[in-house]
């Protein structure tokens, strides 16, 4: 991309611009209008790795969101939130789109130092925000940051957050301690951090 002043132009014909990092949060944002011009009371919508939760789920204590485990398949959780509400979660790992060649994995989570795929022992990072926009786009923020960094911003924008590593270790963020249950044995909440 290159910024010339007010002009943002792509130099090189065929180059495309993919906004996958923040296009199911904003969906998530657009079914939010949608659903507050309705006379609709609760609801969980749910684009890909974003989810939007609104309102109540009626004769109960909340919404259950599962937190995919990235070692997994596709339905099976690691854990699960309980959120009452409007909440916006996202999900970014290293799990979703990836290939391997010659025993190594590469994912589609670019890291903006390099411009190769993240490398880290983090695998997998599910943000609670209150846009989809904000969620969408600070899990694959705080997937290529390193902790402190990604703690940082999390408390800027006033999210929570889930960081799930390769060895069964999470951390998390304070905000989310009474709303995150454990499912599968071979995790275990190693730090909680105060945001």
């Amino acid at each position: 991309i290159v910024l010339d002043g007010n002009r943002v132009y792509l130099p090189l014909e065929g180059m495309k611009l993919h906004l996958g990092a923040a296009g199911k949060g904003i969906a998530c944002d657009t079914a939010q209008s949608v659903i507050k011009a309705s006379s609709v009371r609760g609801a969980v919508v749910s684009v890909g790795g974003s989810v939007m939760t609104y309102g109540s789920k009626p004769l109960s204590n909340g919404w259950t969101i599962g937190v995919r485990d990235p070692k997994g398949s596709v339905n099976d959780t690691l854990a699960i939130l309980r959120l009452d509400g409007e909440h916006f979660i996202s999900t970014s790992g290293s799990y979703e789109k990836y290939f391997e060649q010659d025993g190594v994995r590469y994912h589609h989570i670019l890291d903006y130092a390099t411009g190769a795929p993240a490398q880290r022992e983090l695998i997998g990072v599910t943000v609670v925000a209150p846009s989809g926009i904000l969620s969408d786009s600070l899990s694959t923020a705080c997937f290529v940051l390193d902790i402190d960094s990604a703690i940082k911003v999390l408390s800027d924008y006033g999210c929570q957050a889930v960081f799930v590593y390769e060895n069964g270790e999470i951390t998390m963020t304070n905000g989310l301690a009474t709303e995150l249950e454990l499912r599968d044995e071979s995790y275990k909440i190693t730090r909680v951090v105060v945001v």
